[in-house]
């Protein structure tokens, strides 16, 4: 058994414990511990064994982060979406659904092609960062800069769009 797969067996209860309290779900915890393991494995000869514990909290703790920065975000989106909707008017609003998937789409488009695609794995396929740069071959770093830098320009273009309106 290799150290990490040992790690594993003698540490995960108690790395899901550390993230429960962080997190307060069992779900996200189970699957941050397990994306924390993937990252492990991912990395995996180049790990030096007494290392490893410090290294796992580390990459447990990011992850962590992460997911509360975007479930933060999430949060400000749907208030921001639901101020506006109020504002506007409710339903009866001038712009409908498909207005405003037209407008998302352009604002998509004007980003470039590497954000687009980060992006939309996030959004529409609900990935996570380290499944991203798992499936684009990437850095985990740089693919959660470009996913920010994406959302960031999604916001300055739905903040225009509804100035302009």
């Amino acid at each position: 058994m290799n150290d990490i797969a040992q790690y594993y067996a003698t540490n995960a209860d108690r790395m899901r414990l550390y993230a429960l309290k962080a997190m307060g779900n069992h779900a996200d915890a189970e699957d941050a511990v397990q994306d924390c393991f993937v990252q492990l494995m991912r990395i995996g000869h180049s790990i030096i064994p007494a290392g490893l514990p410090a290294l796992a909290y580390k990459i447990l703790r990011n992850i962590i982060y992460d997911r509360m920065r975007w479930l933060r975000i999430k949060k400000e989106a749907e208030s921001y979406i639901s101020y506006t909707m109020e504002r506007m008017g409710g339903i009866e609003s001038n712009i409908n659904a498909n207005d405003l998937a037209r407008h998302l789409e352009i604002g998509i488009s004007t980003m470039p092609e590497k954000y687009q695609t980060i992006y939309r794995l996030s959004v529409e396929e609900d990935k996570k960062v380290a499944e991203i740069a798992y499936l684009l071959g990437n850095d985990y770093k740089n693919t959660e800069y470009c996913l920010g830098k994406a959302r960031q320009r999604m916001r300055e273009y739905v903040r225009a769009l509804a100035i302009a309106e």
